[in-house]
This record gives structure tokens, sequence and C-alpha cells, in this order.
């Protein structure tokens, strides 16, 4: 890069400074040691100047400036020398070329400007972290949802996954013998699979970097590698430990992001930790799955959560009690829990704002009902509560539940469920499951889809139902359904044949002695 006028500047003067420094050097050089050579034969050490001041001391005062002035020329020479590196030569980090305009901010050891400025906000970094840490730690502590301030500290007070986290738990004996194995959590929401993940990092000394896969891309996943790989390294000052990387919504990295991590994973760079809920047999790679664990979450039993929503109206310390002592009635507790489904932040959240709404310092029924209005159904179009949803449905009508049957089928409007889906399973049914134990059964679900069409939500609800509860209640037959299957396995497996003669189209041949 070629220097600019600022760098030219800069080394006229360095130059300037470097030769009166240089003359300086020499010339206190001679007059020290004139003055020891003139003093040597006719003077001692202790004798005195006309101003009083001993030789030695003379001596001693004419050194100190010589040892200034050759570290000042010194200085000047390393500052020259920085300059010429700048201007020719390479930056000592990336072996880049060093900017000639920052020349003036080079380090005793030259670099260039993007690793200046890496090093430098490196330091601010630091610098901030160590200021503000704590403050911003109790801010933020005094500030987050009651959600996050009762995230569980230890795996003891982690509320369900006993099979998971409690006594005797898979988890709980790897980590007991320092073993942390790459995992897949699959689970609900609200379940603790954040949670978990940094338990495992607090619990074995790990360092921990979150990213979610909803905003995360291949940049962060290499910038998290590179740091781990720094960490563990213990190179620059690096920990020497490994790292955990909890990856939320792991499902939504697509084929090549989920295949930037395997080298780390394999060679154990990171500790791979990801949060799904979906099935993730279906939404993982096989290779990547292939080196993880997968744990499956449950939705927090009742009694947990209620012994979890409790605990946080009492606490004093991260709950409802900060500011002075809060209880709640047992009906209200009911309440949330009839309207969370097992999701703890969703309870949580929902008991937080009951307190919001109360008068005093009691959480009732009317505080909880006010603040949640109706429940909330847990449905995913297009995720496995989709087909979840619809296995139900299907199969209650097939065991001849039509109670069961209609509730899967409301669950699935009041989700958000296309009813057109609905009526096409419906026809299948009545097909597959019916046939001609009932067929009019057919009949009904083929009307019932013509409904759905051409009136939509939310009159064609009614149709729907109907039409399910009369295949559920209506005898069984899969005949149909198991003659078709037969004959094809028979056209694969034997080949197509020919026609009989008989059975074709065409007229037989006309003998001789026949008169056409």
């Amino acid at each position: 890069m070629a220097s600019g006028p600022k760098s030219d500047a800069s080394a006229a003067r360095l130059r300037t400074l470097h030769a009166a420094s240089l003359r300086r050097v020499a010339s206190l050089a001679s007059s020290f040691d004139g003055i020891v050579e003139a003093t040597s034969d006719v003077a001692t050490d202790d004798e005195h100047d006309p101003e009083g001041h001993t030789i030695a001391w003379e001596r001693q005062q004419i050194a100190g400036l010589l040892d200034e002035a050759r570290g000042t020329s010194a200085d000047i020479e390393a500052a020259e020398h920085r300059l010429v590196i700048g201007r020719y030569g390479r930056c000592t980090s990336c072996d880049g070329a060093i900017a000639a305009e920052r020349l003036d901010a080079l380090p005793a050891t030259p670099t260039c400007v993007g690793c200046a400025r890496s090093i430098w906000h490196a330091m601010i970094r630091t610098m901030s972290s160590d200021l503000f840490s704590a403050a911003g730690d109790e801010r933020r502590q005094t500030l987050a949802p009651l959600a996050d301030r009762m995230r569980p500290r230890t795996l003891d007070e982690l509320a369900g996954q006993e099979r998971l986290a409690g006594e005797g738990g898979r988890l709980r004996r790897q980590l007991a013998a320092g073993h942390v194995p790459n995992m897949v959590l699959q689970g609900p929401p609200g379940t603790g699979k954040t949670t978990i993940a940094r338990l495992v990092a607090r619990e074995t000394g790990m360092a921990v970097e979150e990213l979610s896969a909803v905003a995360a891309g291949l940049a962060d996943v290499r910038r998290v590698v590179a740091e781990a790989k720094a960490r563990l390294g213990g190179a620059n000052g690096g920990e020497g430990r490994q790292t955990v990387l909890f990856l939320d919504e792991i499902h939504r990295f697509n084929r090549t992001q989920q295949d930037a991590l395997l080298p780390s994973v394999e060679d154990g760079t990171i500790r791979l930790v990801g949060a799904t809920t979906e099935n993730p047999y279906v939404s993982i790679n096989k290779a990547l799955l292939s080196r993880c664990v997968v744990y499956q979450l449950e939705p927090i039993p009742r009694i947990a959560l209620g012994d979890l929503l409790r605990a946080a109206a009492a606490d004093s310390e991260r709950g409802l009690s900060r500011s002075g002592e809060v209880t709640v009635d047992d009906g209200a507790i009911e309440l949330v829990l009839d309207r969370t489904g097992g999701d703890a932040r969703r309870a949580l959240t929902l008991l937080e704002a009951a307190a919001l709404l109360a008068d005093g310092d009691t959480i009732g029924v009317e505080e909880v009902g006010e603040a949640s209005d109706a429940r909330r159904v847990r449905y995913d179009r297009a995720g496995d509560e989709h087909y979840d949803h619809a296995s139900a449905y299907i199969k209650s009508m097939r065991g001849g539940d039509a109670d069961g049957a209609i509730r899967w089928l409301a669950q699935m409007l009041e989700g958000g469920e296309d009813p057109l889906f609905i009526a096409r399973r419906l026809a299948i049914f009545a097909a597959e499951d019916v046939g001609n134990a009932k067929p009019n059964a057919l009949v009904l679900a083929t009307a019932a889809q013509q409904h759905v069409e051409a009136v939509g939500m939310p009159e064609c609800r009614i149709a729907l139902a109907q039409v399910t509860r009369f295949c559920a209640e209506a005898p069984k037959s899969r005949q149909a359904f198991d003659d078709i299957e037969q004959a094809m396995a028979d056209v694969r497996d034997l080949g197509t044949g020919t026609v009989p003669p008989e059975l074709t189209n065409r007229k037989a041949p006309a003998r001789p002695d026949q008169d056409i």
C-alpha cells in the first residue's frame, strides 16, 4: 500500500528526532568520558566540585542523563523501525499488508488495522466485562421475568424430568462421572431444555455458548468453533477448557448448516446440546444424529409444576415475594395448571401476570382468569403436533371412541388446522376402515368434503363432527383395503402376465367353414 502524506510527515519527523537524539547521546557520552578521564588522576570520588557536589555524584548524574538519552534514542529508533515495517512489511498476526495511514498507532509488534481493531475491541470487551458485569448482572436479575429468575441453578432444583436428571437418572450419572455426551433434547416448550444445557456446562465447568438456529448462520457457527478451539488450546489467553454449544431450535438448521457442526463435534472441540420440539429422527441429519444421544423431555408433571409455582410465589430472593410476602390460592394454582399444560415457562409467566393484577398480596382465581382469558391450544400445523393429533383422531374412530375422536377434532380446529385436511382424512377412513360394513360412510364423508369446500369454517365443523361420529360408531371392515393390498403385492411379485383370450375384448377368430 502506498504511503500517504501523514506517513511521510511522520517519517521525516522521526528521522529528525532520531538524528538529534544520536547527537545528544554522543555529546553526553563524550562529556562523561572527558570528566572521568580528567578527574581520574587528580580527584577522588568524595572530593567536591565548586558547587559542593562530589565527583561521584556528578558522574552519577551524567550517567543517568546518558541512559535516558540512550533510552529516548532507542524508543525513537523503534518507532522509526515500526514505521518502516508498517510501510513495507507484513502484519505479525495475519501476515497481511499493514495500512500506512495508521502507522502512528502501530504497537511494538506491528499489526494491521484489522488485527489492531480486533485486539482493541477485545480489550474493550474485557474491560467492560470487568467493570460492569456485576452491575449488569444485578440489573438483569432485577428486570428479568419470573420464569428466567426462577431458572434452576442446580440439577436438584430442576422440576420434573426425574427419569433423566433425578436421583439415578442417566444424565446425572454421566455428569457425576465427568462425561458430557453430545445430545439432542427433544420435548415441548417449557420443559427445561435450555436449563439443562446451562446446568451441564455449570456442573462440568465448561464454557457455554448459546445460539438460536432461527437467527444464527454459518458465520456464527464458525465463530463459536474458532473461539472454542482457542479456549480449548489455552493459546492467546485461552482457558484450556471445552465449550458447550447450546443450539436452540436445531431442526431449523438446513443440511449445510448442520454438516458444518460435524468436524467440531467429531473431534471434541465442542459439546453439542441441541434443543428441538420436532422429531429429531426426521428433522436432523443422520450423520449428526449418529454422534448424539437423544433425550426425550416430557411436560412437567402437575404436582411438580404446582410445587414450582408455590415456591416461586414464596421466594423472597428471586420470586414474587421480593418486595413482600405473596400467597397464591390453591384454586389459582389449579387454574394455572389447567391452562398451561405442563409448560413451566408459561405457568410462571401467567402467575407473574396475575400477580400484577392482584390488589393485595394474594393471587386468586379471578386474577389468574383475567390474566389468561382462555387456555391456549398447543398445536403446530407444520410440525409433530399436526401428525400426532391426526393419528389420535383416526385411532379414536378406529376404536369406536366417538367422544374422543370429536375431542381431537375440536383441538385440531381450535389449533387452526385446515378443515379440508380433516375432511380428506375422513374420506380415507370411511373407505379404508369402514368399507362395505357400512357403505354409506364413504358417501357421507365425500359429501362432508364437498361441504367443507363450499361452506368453510366455522359452519363446516358441524358436518365434520356428524361424519366423525357416524364413522366412529359404524361397524368396521378392512376387507377392501386388504384385498387391493394383496392383489398389488401379487402383481409386484409375480408380474402382470397376459390376459386370457376369453377375457379379452377381441372376438374369437372365425373357422374356415363358417359363413362370415
